[in-house]
């Protein structure tokens, strides 16, 4: 494993494929040698824009993934939870936080849009959050600071902040998903009202939330079809 091993992480693109392309860009302009994504691709084409950096790749299927199903066993994307290895670094990746065990070095999960990191024994848990953007205007020091000082930041509390040492300047996660991230609340699903009030009063006869219920059913018909 080389010593400064640059793996880019990103989870619920969904349909923001503006944003997609731009986390993809910065996380290869910061140096990533292999893009992950945690699932909720939702289309083709963002599939497209991580196989078109050339850099090695892989994904998971997500709740709303339905129609990426019938690319299993054409692109890297698999079902949860997926195990594999990275230069000697044995990681699992999911989209669904329902296998948290800490059975490989680091641990990858979405779906709840919330970014979150924490280390159990000797096992790193990466939620990546959402993808969206935060404007340059969100504080004075960052509107009034150069690309090259943007540039430059680092984590801190246990990935709870942003900290820029160029120019003094420390943002925290939690109020930038309060003020930019209110997708978060919203159901990241492209059904029928109507539909949606059948599949929840059947998840809620089988005490299943409406994600788990969709998953479940997602790989049931992979199952099926020999997926």
């Amino acid at each position: 494993m080389k010593k400064n091993l640059k793996i880019g992480i990103l989870s619920d693109s969904h349909r923001k494929t503006k944003l997609h392309k731009e986390a993809i860009a910065h996380l290869i302009n910061s140096g990533a040698e292999y893009l992950l994504h945690a699932g909720d691709l939702e289309i083709k084409e963002h599939l497209n824009m991580l196989k078109d950096t050339g850099v090695p790749y892989t994904c998971v299927y997500g709740n709303n993934d339905t129609l990426l199903i019938p690319l299993y066993g054409q692109d890297p994307i698999y079902r949860e939870p997926h195990y594999f290895d990275i230069e000697g670094i044995k990681i699992k990746m999911m989209h669904t936080p329902y296998y948290l065990n800490p059975d490989a070095d680091i641990v990858i999960y979405g779906h709840t849009h919330i970014f979150q990191v924490q280390i159990k024994g000797d096992t790193l848990f990466i939620n990546p959050g959402e993808v969206l953007v935060v404007p340059n205007s969100y504080t004075t020091r960052l509107a009034q600071a150069t690309q090259e000082e943007l540039r430059e930041y680092r984590l801190i509390g246990g990935g709870k902040g942003i900290h820029f040492p160029l120019i003094d300047e420390d943002i925290s996660v939690e109020g930038i998903i309060r003020d930019f991230g209110n997708e978060v609340k919203r159901v990241n699903i492209s059904l029928p009202i109507l539909l949606l009030d059948e599949i929840d009063s059947f998840a809620k006869k089988h005490h299943l939330s409406r994600s788990a219920l969709l998953q479940k059913a997602t790989n049931e018909y992979m199952n099926l079809h020999h997926f």
